[in-house]
């Protein structure tokens, strides 16, 4: 019996993997192809990759997602080990989302991995089932998860870094015995770890304020920022392919600077740390948007104001349970104002949301501490199963809700893309073509382009296939016309080129000029 209840609680453990795993295939299966519903920045991180191939520098350096590019840069050369980079470049360009959907995969399968390396390792540290199914249960919890897992973004795999991070945090604890990581080796893991996610993505900077709390020595802040720096160098190693050395560490920076000092989108609204008068709606639209999220970080800073109110404040800094709960609080809140100084996406709380599962279970074992004296062991185990259950439950409702939608989308526009492309192959053979965003894979070839750095391979094989045609491209944000080589062009220009001008724009538009 007691080897079938222990593969019972393996099984378990695979069971979220699994639902996590399915819900973002089908999710994809739904919203593709990636240039109709999001070729920003999948496409430009698919030709980053592809620069980096021709060993130089990624030129899109926003996030600044070099790892991911490096990712791109291994997929594709996995599909073509013995190819040249110019017959890799050909490929790329000829059939871009073959390369996307493998992009995706990997990363797909690289959260149901990290999953399960949390689910196991939770396990046998704690002993405790319920425990390793709540650790694994971010990405199902959350629409903005949820919605990530299929995308060619920095979020699922930022997503995958908060998991593990939470993990170190947990092996840091000493309830279940000696703490696993000792305290020379807490500012190496911590460290590296952070320096990764940062370089996936700036947002993951707030997850960093939890590492003081579980040091036990201050001396152990000096080494933990020396390993972030190292941590961020080593995933951003591509970027020293272009000179001047470190001139694109100087542009992340700058970057870096503008989003503090500056409020709207990407730091270029009013320059201001602080808007007052838009910062408080902004974040109550972000409440409103993920209230279970917000529902978690509002009980965890009950239970911080509860222990220093019911309880005596130095008694409870002397809990790990409860100090390291006080740094997941500081992380939440400092990704909340973070969201709500740049109001783009609720996508930005993807790094604290993948401490959520964590922060639940510290409030559950901190009341515990506190008030489970009055709850018998059997009531808690139901109510442990009852919240394991739910949050599976939850997860493939959320998932379910995401796939439907997005499927009648795909599929209805899919349709009409595909008979609108036809048709302009028939009907339209000679005439200028203006791409317009969302509404063609060349826009989405010619977006990646833009926001990578091209080789004379890249430029000889883009004129090369577009030999013939006149393609031309549309920013109806800055209502510019572009040509191949990206120079600005009118509308009179193009009408000079060819016989005829036609439009293809988005929800399959076809419009003659």
């Amino acid at each position: 019996m007691r080897h079938i209840s222990v593969t019972a609680k393996y099984a378990a453990l695979i069971v979220i993997p699994l639902i996590s795993t399915f819900a973002a295939l089908l999710i994809r299966e739904a919203t593709t192809p990636y240039f109709m519903f999001h070729h920003d920045p999948e496409y430009a991180y698919l030709f980053n990759g592809v620069s980096i191939l021709h060993f130089l520098a990624p030129s899109h350096i926003d996030h600044p997602g070099t790892p991911l590019q490096l990712l791109s840069t291994f997929v594709i050369k996995l599909l073509h080990p013995l190819s040249s980079s110019r017959e890799i470049t050909e490929s790329v360009v000829a059939n871009p989302e073959r390369y996307l959907l493998a992009i995706s995969t990997v990363l797909i399968g690289a959260n149901a991995i990290v999953l399960t390396v949390v689910g196991v390792v939770t396990y046998f540290r704690t002993d405790q089932i319920w425990i390793a199914i709540l650790m694994q249960s971010p990405p199902l919890l959350f629409n903005a998860t949820t919605v990530s897992l299929s995308q060619i973004t920095p979020e699922p795999l930022v997503l995958s870094v908060s998991l593990l991070f939470g993990c170190l945090l947990l092996l840091s604890l000493s309830v279940w015995g000696p703490a696993q990581i000792g305290d020379e080796k807490t500012p190496k893991y911590f460290g590296l770890l952070s320096g990764f996610g940062i370089a996936v993505k700036l947002t993951f900077a707030p997850v960093l304020f939890a590492v003081p709390f579980v040091f036990h020595k201050v001396r152990q802040l000096k080494p933990y920022g020396k390993y972030i720096l190292l941590g961020f160098f080593l995933s951003t190693l591509p970027l020293l392919l272009k000179f001047p050395l470190f001139v694109q560490y100087r542009k992340i920076i700058a970057w870096a600077y503008n989003l503090l000092v500056g409020t709207g989108i990407y730091g270029h609204g009013e320059q201001t740390i602080f808007n007052k008068a838009k910062f408080f709606s902004d974040l109550w639209q972000i409440i409103l948007a993920q209230p279970l999220y917000s529902w978690v970080v509002l009980f965890a800073v009950a239970t911080i104001v509860y222990g220093f109110l019911k309880v005596n404040p130095r008694n409870a800094w002397s809990d790990p349970i409860f100090r390291l709960l006080s740094g997941l609080v500081s992380v939440h809140i400092l990704t909340l104002l973070l969201v709500g100084k740049h109001p783009q996406s609720d996508r930005y709380l993807v790094p604290a949301m993948g401490l959520a599962g964590l922060t639940m279970l510290l409030v559950f074992l901190f009341l515990r501490e506190q008030v489970g004296r009055h709850v018998s062991q059997p009531l808690g185990k139901f109510l442990a199963v009852c919240a394991g259950t739910g949050i599976v439950a939850f997860g493939v409702f959320q998932a379910n809700a995401v796939v439907t939608n997005a499927g009648l989308q795909g599929r209805v526009r899919y349709e009409e893309f595909s008979a609108r492309d036809k048709a302009v192959t028939a009907q339209y053979p000679e005439c200028a073509q203006i791409h317009q965003d969302s509404a063609t894979q060349v826009f989405g070839v010619f977006f990646g382009l833009k926001w990578s750095r091209k080789s004379e391979t890249t430029d000889e094989v883009i004129q090369r296939f577009f030999s013939g045609r006149k393609i031309y491209t549309y920013d109806p944000g800055r209502n510019i016309y572009y040509d191949m080589n990206e120079n600005v062009v009118t509308v009179d220009n193009i009408r000079k080129t060819a016989p005829c001008v036609i439009k293809l724009g988005p929800g399959a538009e076809l419009k003659t000029l």
